[in-house]
């Protein structure tokens, strides 16, 4: 969870200059592993509600077995996921890191 703070550290710089919040949606193994903490994940599946720019950098972090890396699936788009029909109004807001509000699909 540390690691996926950072990455949101890092995307929140990115977007501080926006007029208005930026609205990210965690989607996958980082949502599975924020609700049951049994998944790990070296990407994050994300969808920005908001036209952004997304960030490049990859947060490193010690595991279990070694060094790991975390950054966002720069390929992830919800049409290839199976979402329920109102996940965007289901999803639970977690954090708000400077102009980023994170929200976490909700496990339905």
């Amino acid at each position: 969870m540390e690691a996926f703070t950072s990455l949101m550290q890092l995307q929140s710089e990115i977007v501080s200059s926006a007029p208005r919040p930026v609205r990210v949606i965690v989607a996958g193994g980082a949502a599975v592993h924020y609700w049951t903490r049994q998944l790990v994940t070296a990407d994050v599946d994300a969808e920005f509600l908001e036209r952004v720019m997304v960030t490049e950098e990859q947060v490193a972090y010690a595991a279990q077995g070694g060094r790991r890396s975390l950054y966002f699936d720069r390929n992830y788009h919800p049409s290839l996921s199976l979402m329920h029909e109102g996940y965007i109004g289901r999803a639970i807001q977690i954090a708000e890191i400077g102009n980023l509000q994170v929200l976490m699909l909700h496990p339905v």
